[in-house]
């Protein structure tokens, strides 16, 4: 909490290096982390003075999605393209590694990585949809969990341009105006909506129980899942934590739930533990 440097949301974490980076309401905080946790407070980092969302790293890179824009971390920031993009999480591509994926307030972007660096390709961000989780299931074939729109599916060329968008909804249970996360597990796209855990196979959404998952939810609760290591998986809402052991058996974490704060994000670590970002503490 406050007393060891954190307050505000926590949106991400990021082990790097051994020191645990925190993005969050109160820009970027930062402190050495070991096998008992943080080994002093937080302190603040100057990175932004700004609400900071989400680090991207590639190497020695560093790129910061702060409130308004992509900030390359360095001893002078670089903007990497306008301050009206306002991204809120960057996933790598699996299959370029020259590419990554920005999810908005208002849809999404492409960076892309020439000789110079990494670059913003191109922005779509008139799709009326917050996108806070993305997939890419094949090359180009990125799905977007949006909210306000349920789940979209957009068709990118090589050279960042939307070839098609279509979305996902009728399957879904009618989630046009519900928050609808899309994630990857065990190399199944898994959408979650109001109406329930949904598995696309490849025509459509079916109704799948995901190993018992399903059944521990609340009524209308929608969860993001992660895989952990050694077979564990992970699976949270803005209320609860949910894991998964090796033997594929589902629990909830009692020990966390919305009296800890809302919870935004979840994030494994090599040691088989994980960070549990909640609003005003870890």
């Amino acid at each position: 909490g406050a007393e060891h440097g954190v307050s505000g949301s926590v949106h991400d974490a990021t082990l790097l290096d051994g020191v645990l980076r925190l993005q969050g309401g109160a820009g970027e905080v930062a402190a050495p982390w070991g096998d008992r946790g943080a080994a002093t407070a937080f302190a603040p980092l100057d990175t932004t003075a700004n609400e900071a969302w989400t680090l991207f790293v590639d190497g020695a890179t560093r790129i910061l999605g702060e409130s308004h824009s992509l900030q390359q971390l360095g001893t002078t920031n670089a903007a990497l393209g306008p301050d009206d993009l306002y991204p809120r999480v960057i996933e790598r591509s699996a299959f370029d590694p020259g590419r990554a994926w920005v999810g908005t307030e208002t849809g999404f972007a492409v960076l892309g990585r020439d000789a110079a660096g990494w670059r913003l390709v191109a922005r779509h961000t008139d799709l009326r949809a917050r996108v806070m989780t993305l997939v890419e299931l094949a090359h180009g074939d990125l799905w977007l969990g949006t909210e306000g729109r349920g789940v979209l599916r957009a068709r990118v060329a090589a050279n960042g341009a939307l070839e098609s968008l279509t979305e996902y909804n009728a399957d879904l249970g009618g989630a046009e105006a519900a928050d609808v996360p899309v994630s990857l597990l065990d190399g199944a796209l898994v959408a979650s909506s109001p109406a329930g855990l949904f598995v696309w196979n490849g025509e459509r959404y079916v109704h799948d129980p995901l190993g018992g998952l399903a059944d521990l939810l609340s009524d209308r609760e929608t969860v993001r899942l992660r895989a952990g290591t050694d077979g564990t998986a992970w699976a949270w809402s803005w209320r609860a934590v949910y894991r998964r052991d090796a033997a594929k058996t589902w629990r909830r974490i009692d020990e966390i739930d919305a009296s800890n704060g809302v919870i935004e994000t979840l994030r494994p670590l090599p040691d088989g533990d994980v960070v549990v970002g909640a609003t005003g503490r870890l």
